[in-house]
C-alpha cells in the first residue's frame, strides 16, 4: 500500500514539472465584465483611409493580442482574461478584477490608450518665438520678454485668464487650465508656425501648479525615436524615490539615443507619451548606454500601466469602447 502511495506522488511530481501541467486555476465562472470595442478600420478617428478591407481581419486581430499582453503585464491574471475579435470589434471578458486589487478605470485606459512613445528634440522658448516672429528687431538682453509681449499682442490674448505665455530658458511655450486646452489650440491656430515646429500639452498637470498644463515647442514632424527602441521597460523608484519607468532599449536604439543626446547637449528632449509630454530632461552629455528613465510624477500604478503598454507594443489602430456591462 505505501509503495502505491509512495509511486501515486512520484507520477504527480513528474506530470507536473515535465509534461507541462498546471495546477487547475480559478474557474471562469459567475458574474464577470464585458468590454467591446470597435476597432478604427477605415481610420475616420485619427488617419482616414489608413486600413484596406483586406487587412481588417489581421489587424483586429493584432489588436486583441496586444489588448491581452497589455492585461497581463500590468498584472491582471491570465486566468482571468478572455479575449475574442470579429472583423470590427474586440471583446473582452474579465473576471475577479477585484479581487485582484485592479479598479476597471485603470482597466479602461490599458484597453484605449494608443501606446506611442516619442522621444523629440526641442526648441528653447527664445529660438522658438525667433523662429514665429522672424525678422523682428529685439534688445538682445530682452529678447524673451519682447517676443512674449509680442506673442499676447499678435494673438491678441488675456494671458492671465486663458494662455499665461512663462519667462526662462526651456521649450515652455505656454500653461493652460486643462479645460481651456482646446481654446488655446484654436487661438494658436492662428499663429504661422515653420514647417519643422509644433506644440503638445504635458502628460500631467504642473507640480508647481496642480491647476496648469505646460506647453512645449516640439522640433520635427515626426519623433527622433519611437516605442520601436524598447527592449524593456519597468515600473521603478528613481533616484528621489519617486515611481519612475525604467526603459532598457535594443541595439539599434542605444545608438539612435547615443547620437540624439550627443547632439542636443544642453538642450531638452521631450518625451512622449500619445503625444503628450511625460518629461523633458536638459541633456548635460551624450549617454552610450541604452537606458533611460522618464519621469512625470506618476503614481507607482500609473508606472507599472506605462510599463505595460511600452513593452506590448502600439495599438496597430486607434480603439473605442463602445459597450461595457456585467454578465452572470
Amino acid at each position: 500500500m505505501r509503495t502505491t502511495h509512495t509511486l501515486a506522488i512520484l507520477l504527480l511530481i513528474f506530470t507536473h514539472q515535465f509534461c507541462g501541467c498546471k495546477p487547475k486555476s480559478k474557474p471562469r465562472t459567475g458574474p464577470h465584465r464585458v468590454i467591446v470595442l470597435e476597432v478604427d478600420t477605415f481610420g475616420n478617428y485619427r488617419h482616414p483611409g489608413q486600413f484596406t478591407p483586406s487587412k481588417i481581419h489581421t489587424l483586429t486581430h493584432s489588436i486583441s493580442a496586444v489588448i491581452r499582453k497589455r492585461l497581463i503585464k500590468a498584472g491582471v491574471s491570465i486566468d482571468s482574461i478572455e479575449v475574442s475579435d470579429t472583423n470590427t470589434h474586440v471583446t473582452v471578458k474579465l473576471w475577479h478584477l477585484e479581487e485582484q486589487g485592479a479598479s476597471i478605470e485603470r482597466v479602461r485606459k490599458l484597453i484605449q490608450e494608443d501606446g506611442k512613445l516619442g522621444f523629440w528634440e526641442t526648441f528653447d522658448a527664445k529660438d522658438a518665438y525667433a523662429e514665429l516672429f522672424p525678422g523682428e528687431n529685439a534688445i538682445e538682453s530682452d529678447t524673451l520678454n519682447f517676443f512674449h509681449r509680442e506673442l499676447i499682442r499678435y494673438l491678441n490674448l488675456d494671458s492671465a485668464r486663458l494662455f499665461h505665455i512663462p519667462y526662462g530658458i526651456g521649450p515652455l511655450i505656454g500653461y493652460a487650465e486643462p479645460k481651456d486646452t482646446m481654446n488655446a489650440d484654436i487661438i494658436l491656430s492662428k499663429l504661422h508656425l515653420p514647417k519643422n515646429m509644433h506644440f503638445l500639452w504635458s502628460f500631467k498637470r504642473m507640480r508647481q501648479n496642480n491647476n496648469l498644463v505646460a506647453l512645449y515647442a516640439i522640433k520635427g514632424i515626426e519623433p527622433a525615436m519611437t516605442g520601436e527602441v524598447v527592449a524593456a521597460a519597468k515600473a521603478a523608484k528613481g533616484g528621489m524615490g519617486s515611481p519612475v519607468i525604467s526603459i532598457t532599449m535594443n541595439d539599434a536604439g542605444a545608438e539612435k539615443w547615443r547620437v540624439l543626446t550627443k547632439d542636443n547637449i544642453k538642450k531638452e528632449i521631450a518625451i512622449t507619451f500619445d503625444d503628450r509630454v511625460c518629461t523633458s530632461p536638459r541633456v548635460m552629455s551624450e549617454i552610450s548606454a541604452g537606458k533611460c528613465d522618464i519621469s512625470g510624477d506618476f503614481t507607482m500604478d500609473e508606472a507599472k500601466d506605462l510599463a505595460a503598454l511600452l513593452t506590448a507594443g502600439d495599438m496597430p489602430a486607434q480603439v473605442r469602447i463602445v459597450a461595457e456591462n456585467i454578465e452572470n
